[in-house]
């Protein structure tokens, strides 16, 4: 699975990424960097004295605009499509065909991959997709969940990879770099 810009636009632009986000590279609010050092959270961290620098951008507009954003770009490449990561205006979006892309998230099956029962590939295709998005870290059950979603799919691979890559992005998994063991 790699990125691959389109060859009308050479230059990438991801704008206004630390109003979507809470972050943007080279645009630190700060120089101590995106989050104050003694920052706790409400709850437990702050009961427990414990601090959580990171969690001073997790909001829920800015968790939204990131979900956002990465289904966007899944299902319509880098695009204003639906709150996608670039400007402009979202109208016009047609899932699958990129036609107001800069670039796209590329991902396709070799030809053996292709040939085989709709269970092995969901196997097959799950199981890379899990190294690829989670360095191995998605939990069987969350596996056997995005298998069964993409099986339920029709028959067209492309839309079944792409809601596979959705709800990998959904997962606790994706979004952390530990180890999950529930």
């Amino acid at each position: 699975m790699e990125f691959d810009a389109l060859p009308h636009e050479p230059v990438i632009q991801l704008l206004d990424m630390d109003e979507k986000i809470g972050q943007m590279p080279h645009a630190s609010p700060t120089v101590f960097s995106f989050f104050l050092p003694e920052f706790s959270p409400q709850g437990t961290l702050e009961d427990g004295t414990l601090v959580g620098p990171e969690a001073s951008v997790l909001d829920m507009p800015r968790i939204v605009g990131l979900l956002d954003g990465l289904f966007s770009m899944i299902k319509y490449g880098l695009a204003p499509c639906y709150n996608g990561f670039t400007d402009g205006n979202g109208g016009g979006c047609n899932e699958g065909t990129y036609e107001r892309a800069t670039g796209i998230l590329e991902y396709g099956l070799s030809g053996s991959e292709v040939e085989t029962s709709r269970e092995l590939q969901a196997d097959t295709v799950v199981d890379e997709m899990a190294t690829l998005m989670t360095a191995g870290r998605l939990s069987e059950q969350s596996r056997q969940i995005i298998k069964e979603a993409y099986n339920s799919v029709s028959s067209d691979s492309a839309a079944a990879i792409r809601v596979a890559q959705q709800l990998i992005v959904s997962s606790p998994e994706f979004h952390t770099t530990n180890p999950n063991f529930f």
